[in-house]
C-alpha cells in the first residue's frame, strides 16, 4: 500500500488467499478477518499436522510475487490454537480459540517473521503477568513510586570520582524495592522510558 499503492496491497491479499486455499484441505474453513489477517479453522488435526500445515503456508508465502513488474516479498506469522471440539453454535469456544490464536500470533510476531507458534497455558500466563506488570508500572508512575539511585563512577588510577550513574528503582507497594531487571523490558514496551 505505501510503496506501490492500494491495488498492489489488494493483489497481495488475493495472493495470500490463493496460497491459503492451495495449502489447506477441502474440509478446512479459510476466511479473512480483517486487514491482512486470515484464519484457518480445521478439526481432527494433531499438533504435528498443524505444524506441517503452518510450515507449508510459511514457505509458500515467502516466495516473491510480481506485481506490475515489481517483485514483492513479504513474511507471515502464524498463531495456532487447539481446543476442544467446537459444538455447532457454541460461540464462546470459537471466540476463545480466536483469542488464544491471537496470543500465539503475538508471540510469533515478537520472535520474528516467517514462523508459527502454538498457544500454551504457559504463554497465556506470561501474557497475563506482563499485562498486570504493565498496569502496575503505569500506576506506579502516577504514584511516583520510581526513584533515582545514584552510583559514583571512579577513575581506576586516581580513585577520584569522575561521574555519577543514575539507576532507577521501583518502590512497589507489595513487592518492595525492585531493580530494573524486574520491570525494564515491559516499561520499554510501554514506551515510558526516555533516554
Amino acid at each position: 500500500n505505501d510503496t506501490l499503492g492500494h491495488a498492489a496491497g489488494d493483489a497481495m491479499l488475493v495472493h495470500a488467499a490463493e496460497v491459503l486455499r492451495a495449502q489447506t484441505d477441502a474440509d478446512m474453513f479459510v476466511a479473512r478477518i480483517g486487514g491482512d489477517e486470515f484464519v484457518v479453522f480445521c478439526t481432527g488435526r494433531d499438533e504435528a499436522a498443524l505444524a506441517a500445515l503452518a510450515g507449508r503456508i510459511v514457505e509458500a508465502m515467502r516466495k516473491p510475487v510480481v506485481f506490475e513488474g515489481h517483485e514483492c516479498r513479504f513474511g507471515v506469522s502464524i498463531g495456532i490454537a487447539r481446543g476442544a471440539r467446537c459444538i455447532s453454535g457454541d460461540e464462546a469456544v470459537g471466540k476463545r480459540l480466536l483469542i488464544d490464536a491471537d496470543i500465539a500470533l503475538y508471540r510469533a510476531k515478537k520472535r520474528g517473521r516467517n514462523r508459527y507458534e502454538f498457544f500454551t497455558q504457559a504463554l497465556q500466563a506470561e501474557i497475563v503477568e506482563t499485562k498486570k506488570l504493565a498496569d502496575d508500572i503505569l500506576r506506579g508512575m502516577e504514584n511516583d513510586e520510581f526513584e533515582a539511585f545514584y552510583q559514583p563512577q571512579f577513575d581506576a588510577r586516581s580513585r577520584e570520582i569522575v561521574g555519577v550513574e543514575a539507576l532507577v528503582r521501583w518502590r512497589h507497594p507489595n513487592l518492595g524495592l525492585l531493580t530494573p531487571d524486574r520491570f525494564m523490558r515491559v516499561a520499554e514496551q510501554l514506551n515510558v522510558v526516555s533516554a
